[in-house]
Parts: structure tokens; C-alpha cells; sequence
């Protein structure tokens, strides 16, 4: 059953900066039939979004990105400098999947060779319109430790290689606390054995 939601007011924009924010009011038909009121809802726009799980079935690993979150400092981490997966906003004319090819060679510097789709969420829909689409793609890992991002964006990004085992693993600890993160984790522990086996 679809939801009857009737805007009553155009949008209106409180912040055009790195994320858009926008006032939006309307009205929509309650569970019981009858109409509410008038509802005012600020909303971050940030539209199509990919997460990348870069795994290399040779080695058996996976390819964190670590990178300094300003939020994550707000938010009283000790260490704001966050492992993560790879992740970025699809670009006007692009693909989701080309999306998470070019968001993986930008924060990896890797290359993926294949990319599978595993599943699409929206991270928080109580104050964001983001639309993730997460995929797995394969590499081949390097070294750790290299650093990439785009300067222009002022991205300082790292690269770390993680056996693949100790990154689900990581799904019980401490160092991966970032929504993104621990639901393409999740997904790519379902999946491991058959990538490795299908992927090797």
C-alpha cells in the first residue's frame, strides 16, 4: 500500500553548502484513513550514494579506507580518523556502478575487475534522502598504508588491507562504528565464501 502524501508548500532551501538542506511541508493519509496535519520536516539532500567492499580473493582480504570524519569529532571519538569503506555521491550522469568503480580507484588508487551489487538501504531517512547502493569489487590489494583522495575535495585518505576474516571480525569491535560500514561488512560476511570460491 502506497502512502497519499499531498505537498503543501514548495521546498524551501535553509543551507546550500556541501549538503543542501531543505524545509519541506506536507501533509499524508494516517494508518486509519483520515488525514494529518500540516508536518515540517528539514531534510539533508544527498541523493544516490554507492559502498564499495574492494576484496581481493587471492589474498583473502578486503580494502578499508581510513579518513579524518569532522562529525566523528563532534561526537566525542577519541580517534575522529575512521575506517571505513570506500563510499561517495553518484555523479550527474553516472551509474551507481560507475560510481563505485570510480569511487574505489579514487580513495584505493585499485582498479576493480568485476563488481557484483549485493543490496540498497537508505541510512536515515528520518532527516536524509541518501540512497546507498552497496557493491563488492574485486582487486588486487597492494601494500598498506598508501594514501589517496582527491586534494581539490581536501580528501587525505588511507589505505589498509585487512585479512578478510579479521574484517568480519571487526563487526564485534570497537574500530568499525560507522553505519555505511558495518552493514556492507555484514553483507560481505554472508557472502565471503561464495566470492572467494567463485572470484579465486
Amino acid at each position: 500500500m502506497g502512502a497519499d502524501i499531498v505537498t503543501t508548500a514548495p521546498p524551501e532551501t535553509l543551507h546550500e553548502g556541501f549538503r543542501p538542506v531543505r524545509l519541506h511541508r506536507f501533509r499524508h493519509r494516517r494508518f486509519d484513513g483520515s488525514w494529518s496535519g500540516e508536518v515540517a520536516r528539514e531534510i539533508v539532500h544527498l541523493g544516490l550514494v554507492v559502498v564499495v567492499v574492494p576484496y581481493d580473493p587471492v589474498r583473502d582480504a578486503v580494502v578499508f579506507v581510513q579518513q579524518l570524519r569532522i562529525a566523528a569529532h563532534l561526537a566525542g571519538r577519541a580517534e575522529p580518523r575512521l575506517i571505513e569503506c570506500v563510499a561517495g555521491l553518484v555523479d550527474e550522469g553516472e551509474t551507481v556502478e560507475e560510481a563505485a568503480r570510480r569511487e574505489t580507484i579514487e580513495e584505493t588508487g585499485l582498479t576493480p575487475d568485476r563488481m557484483r551489487f549485493v543490496r540498497r538501504w537508505l541510512a536515515t531517512p528520518g532527516v536524509a534522502d541518501e540512497d546507498i547502493h552497496l557493491f563488492v569489487a574485486r582487486v588486487s590489494a597492494t601494500e598498506d598504508g598508501s594514501l589517496h583522495g582527491i586534494a581539490e575535495e581536501g580528501e587525505d585518505i588511507r589505505r589498509l588491507v585487512v585479512p578478510a576474516t579479521d574484517a568480519i571480525a571487526m563487526l564485534d569491535g570497537p574500530d568499525l562504528d560507522n553505519g555505511h560500514s558495518l552493514v556492507a561488512i555484514s553483507a560481505f560476511a554472508r557472502l565471503h565464501e561464495t566470492l572467494r570460491r567463485d572470484w579465486g
